[in-house]
């Protein structure tokens, strides 16, 4: 076989090679998307009993925070007491699997829900300011002290 032919033959399983390549990663993003449509509602709903939790919690000491869910999508935790900041809210973007926490103008963060590759396919929160993953009580217990500094 001749050089060009052999050139031809490799070119063509580079491009067969390429397409499935593609077609894979295609069939593994709409397999994510579909594990993030069902999964991210249920870790939004678990950071809103978290938060729930650590504030009744929290006011068996001190009774100075108030749990209000604005909406199905908007919490917003109060402090009474005057001091430090007076609000935290929590956000949830069911468009982008987003979550975020902000506490007046020193603490925001973001974070998205991810499909991670062990076990079968976990959904956990990950941080879009420190690209670190946590757990929902890591992320409601951190957005919680920034309200109680």
């Amino acid at each position: 076989m001749s050089n060009v032919k052999q050139w031809a033959e490799r070119a063509e399983k580079r491009i067969e090679q390429s397409q499935k390549r593609k077609e894979e990663q295609e069939r593994a993003l709409a397999i994510d998307r579909v594990l993030l449509s069902k999964q991210s509602p249920v870790l939004w709903a678990e950071v809103r009993e978290n938060l729930a939790l650590l504030c009744n919690t929290f006011n068996e000491r001190q009774n100075i925070l108030v749990f209000s869910q604005a909406s199905p999508d908007l919490i917003i935790v109060r402090r009474t007491d005057g001091r430090g900041t007076s609000a935290l809210t929590a956000n949830y973007d069911p468009s982008l699997y987003k979550i975020r926490f902000s506490c007046g103008e020193n603490y925001r963060e973001d974070y998205q829900t991810k499909v991670v590759a062990e076990g079968d396919g976990d959904v956990v929160l990950k941080s879009l300011q420190s690209g670190l993953a946590k757990s929902v009580e890591e992320a409601a217990q951190t957005a919680l002290d920034s309200l109680l500094k």
